[in-house]
């Protein structure tokens, strides 16, 4: 119940923003596709000190991995973040 809270509160953000990707399953993470360039978007993200990792890290180009595993206020902070990132 924990994990899902945050994992809805992360795909309800990733939805609004517009980026697509595949809901987990049974996993702590999601790998939404990178709006535009991978590296690009990465450095992005770490300029708002929003740590995701590249999708080619686990074999998929094109991709972000961003985890759920944290307490529920920073992963509020990151859904704010990925939707300013689209904005």
């Amino acid at each position: 119940e924990h994990y899902e809270r945050k994992k809805d509160l992360l795909c309800a953000a990733l939805d609004r923003a517009g980026y697509e990707y595949a809901e987990p399953e049974g996993t702590f993470y999601v790998f939404p596709r990178t709006p535009g360039d991978e590296a690009e978007f990465v450095e992005q993200a770490r300029r708002r000190l929003l740590l995701v990792v590249p999708g080619s890290a686990f074999g998929r180009p094109g991709h972000f991995r961003i985890s759920f595993a944290a307490p529920e206020s920073t992963v509020r902070l990151a859904c704010t973040l990925l939707e300013e990132l689209r904005a």
